[in-house]
């Protein structure tokens, strides 16, 4: 169906690598995945994904409400996809117990945009990139910078603003996540959202450092902030995981980079 040509082997061993059958080579498990959608979820972020899994790979892939998460039978989930949205459940101390206790028992989920900001005010692990505090001020004194003219509100925006620009991300390619790619990506920065490196119990697998803008306008006080952050990362909890994708990797099914990043996620990490 494919166009895959099988060639014959007449020998497990091999010039380079690992020979065929030695303790390295092992089957993966084609996973159970499950997308969640429904209210507060992007209808875009979850259409790329329903998109990509239906039309371009043709992998089954089970749509479930997020209003339903608390009801699912985790022990028939592999991987939990959770597009860009806002997560109820995850206020929910039943409920985020239950998922925690499916991510110990070997559960994976694959987090995309504002789903990894959902995931840090949850406190399950990873944490958003703060502002730098500039030179603190008297409490007493008045901050006049807050009386801004109506006339200038769109100036006033722009500087702390992106339509969409390209950054140059360093991966760490010996990671399954990044598995295929050379030590850099291009991610499309659509927002202001960073997040610390992990210091333990976490793989910074895509970081943007200083300058590593390439193309694209960034707002002058914002591009201060698009640095020394975390892109693509993956935590370790029990025998699961969670990988974080902080920016649209499947942006419109046209960011064709992107893809196999996303399919290391669900097919290969933790595997």
């Amino acid at each position: 169906a494919n166009g895959v040509k099988l060639n014959a082997v007449n020998t497990g061993f091999v010039d380079k690598g690992y020979d065929f059958g030695s303790d390295k080579v092992h089957p993966l498990k084609a996973p159970k995945v499950v997308l969640l959608t429904g209210e507060g979820i992007s209808p875009y972020g979850a259409g790329e994904v329903w998109h990509f899994f239906e039309q371009q790979i043709d992998y089954p892939v089970s749509l479930v409400n997020v209003n339903d998460a608390g009801r699912l039978n985790w022990s028939t989930v592999d991987v939990l996809i959770m597009p860009s949205g806002s997560y109820r459940f995850l206020t929910e101390k039943a409920a985020l117990e239950q998922f925690k206790d499916w991510i110990n028992k070997g559960g994976r989920v694959v987090a995309l945009e504002n789903a990894v900001a959902a995931l840090a005010r949850a406190e399950l692990g990873i944490k958003a990139k703060k502002a730098e505090d500039g030179d603190k001020k008297d409490d007493k004194t008045v901050n006049y910078d807050v009386l801004k003219k109506f006339e200038d509100r769109e100036r006033d925006y722009i500087p702390n603003s992106t339509p969409g620009a390209l950054f140059r991300v360093d991966l760490d390619n010996t990671h399954p996540l990044a598995y295929g790619y050379p030590s850099t990506y291009y991610t499309l920065k659509l927002d202001e959202n960073m997040y610390e490196f992990f210091k333990e119990g976490g793989w910074n697998v895509g970081v943007i450092k200083k300058d590593n803008q390439v193309s694209g306008f960034v707002g002058s006080k914002l591009k201060e902030k698009l640095k020394d952050g975390l892109i693509f990362g993956v935590q370790s909890m029990g025998n699961g995981s969670i990988s974080y994708f902080t920016d649209n990797v499947l942006f419109r099914n046209f960011w064709e980079n992107g893809k196999l990043l996303f399919c290391n996620a669900v097919f290969l990490v933790g595997q």
